[in-house]
Parts: C-alpha cells; sequence; structure tokens
C-alpha cells in the first residue's frame, strides 16, 4: 500500500516536494539511502520484513513527485539485513551495490532464537535486478555485524561493522575489503582485551587513506567514546584517537571527510547545558586533519534527540536528520536540519505520518533540483504498522510552498495549545495562543487506533476550533496541531459518556 501524505509537480528548476509512506509487507519496512538516477528519479534500498524471524532487501524507484516508478525484492533467503548507518548504496560504472549481512540460525544454539551472521554483498543492474549476492562464510563461532559500505577509487568495496570476539558480548571493530566480483581482498580488526567497539561508517579518503570511525565502550560500561582512526590503503593504522570529550552518551561516533581537508564527527555528549534540558544531547564537530576541533555544535533541548545522517554541501553547510522524542505523548517525530560552515543553525524542520507514533529519518542526500530527500521509518503504535517513509523537501527543508522560514520554535506551539473541557462529553474546545498557527495549520483528532475522527483548517483569522463529540464513545483521543512547515504537538482529551 501507497499513502501519499503530499505531492507537487515537479521540473528541474520547480524544486519538487512529497512525504510518501510504503508498506510491502504486514510486519515492516525501513528505507535506508537514496541514490538518484537522474534528476527525475532515485533508487531507494530498503529493509522489510519476510516474517517475524527475517527481513529482505527491497530496491524502490522513486520518482520526484512521490510515485512508485518500480520495485524489486533484492534478497529472500535467510535474513539478509542492511546495516544502521546511512548511505550503503552507490554506483560503481554500469552497476549498484549495497553492503549488508546474512544471518543464519545456529545449529547448535545455547538458547532459542541464537543465530550467527556472515558479511554480504549484493550485486544489482540499472534496472533494480539483483545480479548476485556474495556471502562471505566465515567463522560461524563469530557474530559478524556490517553498518556501512563504501566504494573506493580503485573500485574496491569497504565494508565496516563489528566482529564479536572470544569474550562474550564484546567486539572488535571490522574493516573488509572487496572486490566488484565480491571476492575478499583482506579482512582487517581492531579493538583491545575487555573493550567493546562497533565500527559506524567507513570512507575513501581523496588521497587513498581509509576513515574508519564507531564507538569504544570499556568492560564496566561507564563509558562510551569515539574512536577514529586513519589507516593505508591495506588497513594498517597509521593515527587514531579516542575522543573523551565530549563524552559519549550512547551511539554516534559517524564521521565523514570534509571538502576541504580534515572530517566531521558526530555523536553525543553526556552535558546539562541549561535546567529542564534532556541530559543527552547530540552533537556535530568540524575537525582537522590533525583530529583536533575546529569547532563543536551541541544541539540541546528539552527531548531526547537523536542525529542519525549528515552530509556536507558544496558551500559547507551542513544538513542532518533523525529524530526527537516527545515522551509526554509518546510521539518519536523525524527532522530535517541545516547548520552553516561554521555550525550556526540555519532551520530545523519537524515532521511525522502517525499519531502516538515513532518516526525515524536515517539518511539525507542533496537532490539535483537543490531539495533534499530523507528516508527512514514511520510506525504506527496503535495500528502495529512500520512503513519505509521518504520525504523529498525544497532547499528550505520544505514540502509546501511558503513554509515557515526560521528556526522553528515547536515548544511555543506545544505551550499554547490549550484543550478543554477535559475530560468532555458533548463538545472540546482548541485554541492556540496569536501568531502560532499560520496559514496551512491543520488540526486534527485521531482516535487510539489511529482512526481520524475530524480535521479542520482554521483560518488566518481564527486561532480556536469547537469540535462536536456527541457522537463519539467514550475513551482516549488525541489532538494533533501541525503547521504547514511540518512542525507538530499534541494533546490527549478523554471523552466521558
Amino acid at each position: 500500500m501507497l499513502v501519499a501524505v503530499f505531492m507537487a509537480a515537479t521540473s528541474f528548476c520547480q524544486q519538487s516536494k512529497f512525504k510518501i509512506t510504503y508498506s510491502h509487507s504486514p510486519i515492516a519496512e525501513w528505507a535506508k539511502s537514496p541514490l538518484f538516477v537522474d534528476d527525475t528519479s532515485m533508487w531507494v534500498n530498503a529493509s522489510y520484513a519476510l516474517n517475524a524471524g527475517g527481513y529482505g532487501v527491497l530496491m524502490l524507484k522513486i520518482g520526484m513527485s512521490g510515485n512508485i516508478l518500480d520495485h524489486k525484492e533484492c534478497e529472500k533467503t535467510n535474513f539478509s539485513y542492511l546495516g544502521f548507518w546511512a548511505g550503503t548504496l552507490f554506483k560503481i560504472d554500469s552497476n549498484y551495490y549495497t553492503g549488508c549481512e546474512i544471518q543464519y540460525p545456529d545449529p547448535t544454539p545455547a538458547s532459542p532464537g541464537d543465530m550467527y551472521a556472515f558479511p554480504a554483498l549484493i550485486k544489482y543492474n540499472l534496472s533494480g535486478d539483483t545480479v548476485w549476492t556474495r556471502y562471505l562464510e566465515l567463522d560461524t563461532s563469530r557474530l559478524y555485524r556490517i553498518n556501512s559500505s563504501r566504494p573506493t577509487q580503485d573500485k574496491g568495496i569497504l565494508l565496516c561493522g563489528s566482529k564479536s570476539t572470544s569474550i562474550p558480548g564484546t567486539h572488535d571493530f571490522l574493516l573488509i575489503k572487496l572486490d566488484t566480483a565480491g571476492n575478499l581482498l583482506w579482512l582487517k580488526t581492531y579493538g583491545a582485551l575487555n573493550v567493546n567497539e562497533r565500527a559506524s561508517t567507513v570512507e575513501e579518503l581523496p588521497n587513498g587513506k581509509i576513515l574508519l570511525s564507531g564507538v569504544k565502550v570499556n568492560a564496566s560500561l561507564t563509558a562510551a567514546n569515539p574512536w577514529v582512526l586513519i589507516l593505508d590503503d591495506t588497513g594498517k593504522i597509521e593515527w587514531q584517537h579516542t575522543y573523551t570529550r565530549p563524552a559519549l552518551k550512547g551511539g554516534g561516533g559517524y564521521t565523514k571527510a570534509a571538502k576541504t581537508g580534515g572530517f566531521f564527527l558526530q555523536g553525543m555528549v553526556d552535558t546539562l547545558i541549561n535546567a529542564g534540558d534532556n541530559p543527552s544531547c547530540p552533537y556535530i564537530s568540524r575537525m582537522e586533519s590533525n583530529g583536533s576541533f575546529r569547532w563543536l555544535k551541541i544541539f540541546n533541548n528539552k527531548w531526547f534527540t537523536q542525529i542519525w545522517d549528515f552530509y556536507e554541501l558544496d558551500n559547507g553547510d551542513v544538513v542532518f536528520c533523525g529524530d526527537k522524542i516527545d515522551s509526554a505523548n509518546n510521539t518519536e517525530y523525524g527532522y530535517i536540519a541545516k547548520i552553516d560552515s561554521f555550525g550556526n543553525l540555519k532551520w530545523w524542520r519537524t515532521f511525522f505520518e502517525k499519531p502516538t507514533g515513532f518516526h525515524y529519518l536515517s539518511c539525507i542526500r542533496p537532490a539535483p533540483d537543490g531539495g533534499y530527500v530523507a528516508v527512514g521509518s514511520a510506525v504506527g503504535v496503535n495500528t502495529n504498522s512500520q512503513d519505509a517513509w521518504i520525504i523529498k523537501t525544497d532547499s528550505m527543508g520544505c514540502v509546501i510552498a511558503n513554509c515557515f522560514v526560521g528556526i522553528d520554535d515547536i515548544e511555543n506551539l506545544k505551550a499554547g495549545l490549550k484543550v478543554y473541557p477535559n475530560p468532555a462529553t458533548n463538545e472540546v474546545h482548541v485554541s492556540v495562543s496569536t501568531g502560532l498557527l499560520g496559514e496551512g495549520t491543520v488540526i486534527a483528532v485521531y482516535d487510539m487506533s489511529g482512526r481520524r475522527m475530524v480535521r479542520i483548517v482554521p483560518d488566518g483569522s481564527r486561532q480556536k476550533a469547537t469540535i462536536n463529540t456527541k457522537e463519539w464513545a467514550s475513551g482516549m483521543y488525541v489532538i494533533s496541531v501541525q503547521r504547514a512547515n511540518g512542525d507538530m504537538t499534541t494533546a490527549k482529551i478523554t471523552i466521558v459518556k
């Protein structure tokens, strides 16, 4: 089932905008990374649940107005899994490739559900058909996880992730180089005894060196810090550094090469900046070639926020995406944001599809028309559905024309929303403080199964709406207010009869 939330006509001169969800199976899908074919279409690779115990790999071809042009099931045997890090889909000559892992049930499990995993590489032709899948059947006593795959200048392919050690629950960095036929050229691991290291990203630098990064967790689980390595083209360490400040709270350790030398580092700090802030805040830092900080930007706010992916533009600006959690409303929003070349925030756009759901944007790329594409997954909590999620914005991160320009303040929207009486019987009043709505705002109410009860589009002069609830059953409902730029806040209301 394809649900088009918003679509607009597209041309190369006019930036296209859309939001869509895509469901291939009744269980779950997650879009991983987009790759543009030309000005009119893109391929997106995605994981989808074959059944309760395994995943397959999809290729979706999407037009610039949000229409699905084609879809291919690329891998169905066993358990094929695309890693968490973004950008795993890439092109070499006239073929596409993506790194992944193939998981098998353990033939001698210590407990039900045990499995082991091998690295794998999938090759596709330009039509998205699978040419072959190569499995690296290595030591079955170890668990190999793949999080990132990237091409090299000599048309090799790098896969990175982790390999379990002889100590239960611990892993080392894993780095593999393959040729385009899927043959193993070399395999390296990096790590220390009693330390848990998991590589997140790998990339070849312009000088042929390899940038490898991830997280290092000590044996007592009291510290988790970014670990960055520079390697030669054979995988030999030339430079490495573990960043203990800013301390990493969890996740992150992602790097990308900067266009003018050095690299970017992303992670989480355990620093409380203002009273009421969430104690775990994401950051992006611009690093010099020697590993020192040029600048560091922390994105602190009241909500737990994660950065999943970022991309440097030609002018040095950086766009990034992720999710932020409003625990009071049990809603997790996806977002897209942009900073300038000094780390100053230019704008922040928030998106959602399903009320009281969880939304993740895990990869972002610039589009040929100057806009951006972000992909991930949207989960409906009460409808038990998880779908692939693809958003195409214009250059300001908007999905409709004339959206709010500037730094969005969703906290003001939340504070300005009033719903009364609560509990209610026959009618509910929804009011929003003056100036917080604007053209294109939508007020909607959903029951706890996700069914929309009413939808209201206030005009510019009206900041209040009255909703007739006489025919509604007793129970809990969710009222959402979404602005034209995608910012949204919710409140819960109880109807008693």
